[in-house]
């Protein structure tokens, strides 16, 4: 298993013995830190305004990735700041009927061969995943210096901590919203989450063998001898490395983003 999320559901299905946690990761000789220059670059390859504030989410286009909840989040993000464009990369079964709505500032430029240029375009990266197990695609982002904004979900809130971006709860589009738009208003913040943080993921991890062990403060309620929910997890635990009290405070004082957002 990818995580002590998925350890922790394990253990609460009722299985028995010891575990393996073999963590997934990325080449950090492939994925980089990608600066100012990089990014230029990658956005006149890809045809992205210079100027255009830009959130990608890359992975497959389905139910479990949550893309859905995050078209729903979109026109809050771009009421904040009017010049966000989303990137959606990738294909699945959920694309066409995504793409349909037709959301303004909403890129569809399909499945890539090198994800790369899309990670160094970025601003912010973000993941709605409803479930996961520990996706690269958090860890390609930051490894090329993106923050992340992401659910707080096993998985995804074991590798995303209060300097490298923020956990949202899952299903909560105001709070996925306020936390894309905070940080495509601000490049200063994003930039200094991106930053390469001790602790933060590595190329490698050595397996771990796994004993019995406390719940992950973010795994599922899972009933014993029960599986693992196919669906959303429910009762996860939430945590935020942005408060939405003070974000939704300021909303009430009619703070508009400037700048960046401009």
């Amino acid at each position: 298993m990818r995580g002590r999320g998925e350890e922790a559901a394990a253990r609460a299905a009722g299985v028995r013995g010891r575990l393996a946690v073999v963590r997934n990761g990325v080449d950090l000789r492939r994925f980089r830190p990608a600066g100012e220059a990089e990014r230029a670059a990658a956005r006149r390859a890809l045809g992205v305004p210079e100027r255009a504030r830009l959130a990608v989410c890359v992975g497959r286009i389905t139910r479990q990735k949550g893309q859905d909840r995050l078209l729903a989040a979109w026109a809050e993000v771009r009421a904040a700041c009017p010049s966000a464009l989303l990137a959606l990369v990738g294909d699945g079964d959920l694309r066409d009927r995504l793409r349909a709505r037709g959301v303004p500032g909403v890129l569809f430029p399909g499945a890539a061969d090198d994800v790369r240029p899309w990670y160094a375009a970025a601003d912010v990266a973000v993941l709605p995943s409803r479930w996961e197990g520990l996706p690269l695609a958090a860890l390609e982002a930051m490894a090329t210096g993106r923050s992340l904004v992401a659910t707080a979900i096993p998985g995804l809130c074991e590798v995303v901590a209060a300097d490298t971006g923020a956990t949202v709860v899952p299903g909560d589009t105001t709070g996925l919203a306020r936390a894309l738009a905070r940080r495509l208003a601000d490049p200063a913040l994003a930039r200094r989450e991106g930053r390469p943080q001790p602790g933060t993921p590595k190329a490698t991890t050595s397996p771990r063998r796994s004993t019995p062990s406390p719940r992950s403060p973010c795994a599922p309620p899972i009933r014993r001898g029960r599986p693992p929910p196919s669906a959303d997890w429910p009762g996860t635990a939430t945590r935020r490395a942005d408060s939405s009290r003070i974000s939704s405070g300021r909303a009430r004082r009619g703070r508009r983003s400037t700048g960046a957002c401009g």
